[in-house]
């Protein structure tokens, strides 16, 4: 008696790359607007403040200033930068970015392109 074995598979509701850039499309939404985002980045809850979105290495990246991780507020918030493919759960706050780090555009690291940078 030789029956196959049922094996069960998981089937994601969407790729990495379709995640990738609806991340990438809330965060441009969020720096065209000045608003703060909550993610998760590496299974980090974080609320921050996105800067810039650009390319680096042909992926994108987001520069941003933490504002919160873990439900707690960093001793010093510094601009921080950030690989999409590590974020996810990406919601765009109604609270209003008011950093005063701003990225420079002529800075090497953004040679590659940038796709959204905050005004």
């Amino acid at each position: 008696m030789t029956e196959s074995r049922r094996t069960l598979s998981l089937k994601l509701s969407s790729t990495s790359d379709e995640r990738v850039e609806q991340g990438a499309e809330a965060l441009r939404q969020a720096i065209t607007h000045n608003l703060c985002v909550r993610w998760s980045y590496n299974r980090v809850l974080m609320q921050v403040a996105p800067m810039i979105l650009y390319r680096k290495h042909g992926d994108l990246h987001v520069d941003a200033l933490v504002l919160e991780k873990h439900g707690a507020v960093p001793v010093e918030v510094k601009l921080a930068t950030f690989k999409l493919a590590g974020i996810s759960n990406v919601a765009v706050t109604m609270e209003p970015i008011t950093g005063t780090a701003r990225p420079n555009p002529a800075d090497p690291r953004y040679a590659e392109g940038i796709d959204a940078i905050i005004t």
